[in-house]
């Protein structure tokens, strides 16, 4: 669906209507009652330990409205050119791009179920768009 023009802001006069509310009146102050909560934890699985601390890994990933025909197309390109099968280079998000993603960014140690800023940096996607 094609828009014939942007969107642009009309001003609207709302007229002020004045209403008188019945109220009662407090004849106690406000209270509150302490309420005990129960904790919220989970446990997280070590299967090896070197006597450090495990550690949570974050990183910044690409939004589902940043993914792009163009986008996924230089992605698809970049997994190429370094040796992953992401499929046919339609700039098209399918299961064969996603498993590539996936196992690119396992080999490199990005711990992400999502596509990776540093992926992208990696597979020298992002060197057009800075």
């Amino acid at each position: 669906m094609a828009v014939a023009e942007p969107a642009k802001v009309v001003p609207v006069e709302i007229p002020v209507q004045t209403v008188q509310m019945p109220f009662a009146s407090v004849d106690t102050p406000p209270s509150a009652t302490p309420e005990e909560v129960q904790a919220t934890t989970r446990d997280l699985q070590v299967t090896e330990y070197d006597k450090k601390l495990p550690q949570l890994s974050w990183s910044r990933v690409v939004c589902q409205s940043e993914l792009t025909p163009a986008l996924v197309h230089a992605l698809q390109k970049g997994l190429q050119r370094e040796g992953w099968m992401p499929g046919t280079l339609d700039g098209k998000l399918g299961e064969r791009t996603l498993q590539a993603v996936k196992d690119f960014q396992k080999q490199k140690g990005i711990e992400s179920s999502h596509i990776a800023y540093k992926a992208l940096e990696w597979l020298e996607v992002l060197k057009d768009k800075n």
